[in-house]
Parts: structure tokens; sequence; C-alpha cells
């Protein structure tokens, strides 16, 4: 049974996907809970659209959160804190002692990794 997905729907897709589904599951889970719908002809025209929208949604999402990060890059935090004699700050809970600063920080993509001990104070 062919269905246009309403919802996202875990192990499945997400809304607007034409997928191939058993009978029985369309049938008796996905249609009553309005999960799904058939793929007719005319749905799947608009299925295609609410695809279009998604995707378009996306990047525009994904070009905000670059704005976003390229400006928060900039910034930098200072957090007073107080030190020993060899410039090492104590660490509590709860509480962070200094800061992680773009200068103290790598990144790696999607990861980023401080390359000196965040309890040296810079």
């Amino acid at each position: 049974m062919k269905v246009i997905l309403n919802q996202e729907v875990r192990g499945v897709g997400a809304p607007g996907d034409i997928v191939e589904v058993a009978d029985g599951y369309g049938r008796n889970y996905l249609l009553p809970r309005n999960l799904a719908r058939l793929a007719t002809q005319g749905a799947v025209r608009q299925a295609e659209g609410i695809r279009a929208r998604r995707i378009a949604r996306e990047i525009a999402d994904l070009e905000q959160a670059q704005t976003i990060a390229t400006h928060l890059e900039s910034l930098r935090v200072v957090i007073p804190a107080k030190a020993g004699k060899a410039r090492r700050a104590a660490a509590t809970r709860g509480r962070p002692t200094l800061a992680a600063t773009p200068t103290n920080r790598r990144s790696n993509g999607r990861q980023s990794a401080a390359t000196s001990p965040i309890s040296e104070i810079t």
C-alpha cells in the first residue's frame, strides 16, 4: 500500500514522503491515526509541494544557523576567577571558573575541543 505521511513516523519517514507500507500497517495504524493518507494522484502532487517547502525551510534554517555561528565565534566571554600562583583555577561543582573562548578552542567541523586545559587561566 502506498501512503503519504502527514507526520514523522519513526522508522518510516518524514512528512510528505511517499512510502510503501504493509497493507495492515497502513490500514490499521497509519490511516486511523491520521499519520498518513492514501497516495492518489492529487495527493502525490500535494506531497511534492510539501516536500519542496520542507527542503526550502531546511535550507533557510541552515543559513540562519551559519549566520548565528559566525556571530558567536566573534564574541569573547570572560568569567572572573581566582587563581593561585601557578595560574590554575580551582574547579567547583555547578560554577564555571573560566571561559572557553574561541582563542583556546579548535573546531573540526561539527565538534570542538579545548586546546588547553580549562583549569589554566590564559
